[in-house]
């Protein structure tokens, strides 16, 4: 059994927004932590840090005079969760992840589309993708399986 589960690699999306979560995807689990289950989130980071392929945090940043001071502070906490497990990660910004992900994806917005497709890719988690500010639960989903795809 543990031999087994030493072989499942990871691929981990974090949306540090303040409805944010982290998404892990492998070939055959997947599941999302919000970001107020932290503390549950580094504790499963540390039990998987092994089984970690990739790490993905959508990049942020804050124009002068902007007061995303809630959503910095986040990337910041989740930064240094991610060195203090001792994990590599990769900054993209949604730009990136969104372009490659929801490129073929119908709908009229970013966060319509992410919850679409992800309710499509993860249909066991599709009860947590129901309301709109669950975005933030689909945008972890899908950087996990965006670093599925490209690592």
């Amino acid at each position: 059994m543990v031999k087994m589960a030493n072989q499942r690699k990871y691929h981990i999306g974090i949306d540090p927004g303040q409805t944010g979560a982290i998404g892990f995807v492998s070939r055959a689990h997947y599941f999302v932590y919000d970001y107020l289950e932290l503390n549950q989130a580094i504790y499963y980071l540390q039990f998987v840090r092994s089984m970690v392929k990739s790490v993905i945090i959508e990049k942020q940043w804050s124009p002068p005079k902007n007061r995303a001071d809630k959503l910095i502070e986040n990337y910041g906490i989740w930064q240094g969760v991610l060195k203090a497990t001792r994990l590599d990660y990769k900054k993209v910004a949604a730009r990136t992840w969104q372009s490659a992900m929801l490129k073929n994806v119908p709908g009229s917005s970013t966060k319509d589309k992410s919850l679409k497709l992800a309710k499509e890719l993860f249909p066991d988690l599709r009860h947590k993708l129901i309301r709109k500010k669950d975005d933030g639960r689909a945008d972890a989903l899908l950087m996990a399986e965006y670093g599925r795809r490209l690592f």
